[in-house]
């Protein structure tokens, strides 16, 4: 009898979206996102590495609107059982993180970066689990 693991196929992937919320149009210029599983939150560098990040060309975000970006998990986009029971009992963690670069209507150039650990809540912790901002250096979560 073949057992079938619910989710085994399934790519494991982070998403978010940017929404403008000021009073006039952003120009988006480029942007990078990554998603990654380490063994210890000590192994996350203290500096974000985007590395490529996608031309956007002065894309119009209007007030109130927003875009969509996906990301894989990196190297591999399965966590097989293992790597996530690992997850659940805090053995190892996972953590994505990004940037935006974008003109405010004066044409001046802006970032908002973003970094989030998936946190999986362990005997009495009352954090929900998910994405949480806490736990990454301050780098990663700051905007111009």
């Amino acid at each position: 009898m073949e057992r079938h693991l619910v989710g085994a196929d399934k790519h494991n992937v982070f998403s978010c979206s940017f929404k403008t919320t000021g009073n006039s149009p952003a120009r988006l210029v480029e942007s990078a996102i990554r998603y990654y599983k380490v063994e210890r939150l000590e192994d996350i560098p203290s500096e974000p590495d985007y590395g490529e990040r996608i031309p956007l060309n002065d894309l119009p975000l209007v007030p109130g609107d927003s875009i969509g970006f996906i990301q894989f998990l990196e190297p591999s986009p399965i966590l097989n059982r293992i790597e996530s029971v690992r997850v659940t009992r805090q053995e190892c963690f996972l953590y994505a993180f990004g940037i935006m670069v974008y003109r405010d209507a004066y044409t001046r150039l802006h970032e908002t970066r973003f970094g989030f650990v998936y946190h999986f809540p362990l005997g009495g912790d009352p954090r929900e689990k998910g994405f949480r901002r806490d736990g990454l250096p301050q780098a990663y979560n700051q905007a111009t």
